[in-house]
């Protein structure tokens, strides 16, 4: 009976990370390219370009498509100036997934998501826009990176075969699941011996100031107690107090299995007075977790195709100023 019992607790624990890799993969955003009405050269401005992608997928998968489009439009450009993306004020850098950028930016606007299109001006807080073989090369070496964390080396990925690579790139060109999956899981579980040293996990505060903050988390405590997204927030704002601490919200008990959908990106079940301060939550494909959520399960499951799983820490500007000194520029 154990054995049989143990073998279906298996069995659901591995229908719900397949189930949550698929509404990681099946998460889209709706997208509106507008070209910046500063460096329309025409007398007709261009029709805007709509499309919607995937929350995996990134800018530079569409950029040729985009540049084709605008770029008859735009006013003549110097040879050291290239195309780049904008939300709002904020320049947005092409290495990060799509649904990534739109949940550091994003504060609850409406859809379509609006993203200005520059082709003067390049900003100097990012680098040239990628095509597709550039954002494949960045891919690369960030799984690098992430799997060096997980299990203190890079071999996995440096010794890939060309062929799996290609399969694990085009899965996610073709935002194909299987492709990218059947590669991927291998990375995970490349070296069992050690298991998971650090977390590969970046956390998002403030997109206009640094797009990410990164410090190596281990996925158990020293007791042997696994951390979660609460106590890994405590463990990168050593800050908090414990008045602060108390507004780490739970959200929720459960993971939504229908909420992974960009139409409302910070809903949360929780309520407060509105006398108190709001709680800090963390987004992660447009969700607020439940911070009783095992950090391990989330990064092995929520995470992008860059190895990495990215989460925004929703706070008011005076618990940003209260938390962050020393942790951001």
């Amino acid at each position: 009976r154990s054995t049989w019992g143990n073998f279906y607790l298996l069995l659901i624990m591995v229908h719900e990370e397949e189930k949550a890799r698929s509404e990681v993969w099946s998460s889209k955003v709706p997208i509106m390219f507008m070209l910046s009405n500063s460096e329309l050269g025409t007398v007709e401005a261009p029709v805007p370009y709509y499309c919607v992608l995937p929350r995996l997928s990134y800018f530079g998968f569409v950029s040729d498509q985009i540049k084709e489009h605008f770029q008859p439009y735009a006013i003549e450009r110097s040879e050291d100036d290239d195309m780049w993306f904008a939300s709002g004020d904020v320049p947005l850098r092409w290495q990060l997934p799509v649904g990534v950028l739109f949940d550091s930016v994003n504060n609850g606007h409406s859809l379509p998501w609006c993203v200005t299109v520059h082709f003067r001006n390049f900003p100097s807080s990012i680098v040239r826009c990628g095509d597709v073989e550039k954002v494949k090369w960045a891919l690369v070496n960030s799984l690098k990176e992430a799997t060096y964390l997980r299990h203190g080396n890079s071999r996995a990925v440096m010794s890939m075969s060309k062929e799996s690579q290609q399969m694990l790139l085009d899965g996610l060109v073709e935002h194909n699941m299987r492709k990218f999956w059947s590669v991927n899981q291998g990375l995970l579980d490349s070296d069992p011996s050690t298991g998971c040293r650090y977390v590969p996990i970046r956390y998002i505060f403030d997109a206009l100031k640094q797009p990410f903050v990164q410090k190596p988390i281990p996925p158990f405590d020293s007791d042997g107690n696994e951390h979660t997204l609460r106590s890994s927030l405590s463990l990168l704002l050593p800050q908090l107090t414990q008045s602060q601490q108390s507004l780490v919200t739970t959200a929720s008990t459960t993971l939504p299995s229908t909420s992974l959908s960009p139409s409302s990106p910070y809903s949360t079940s929780t309520h407060y007075s509105s006398s108190a301060s709001p709680p800090i939550t963390m987004v992660c494909h447009g969700i607020s977790l439940p911070l009783n959520a095992s950090l391990l399960w989330v990064c092995d499951n929520l995470m992008s195709g860059d190895g990495f799983v990215y989460v925004k820490v929703v706070m008011t500007s005076t618990q940003y100023l209260e938390c962050l000194s020393g942790v951001l520029p």
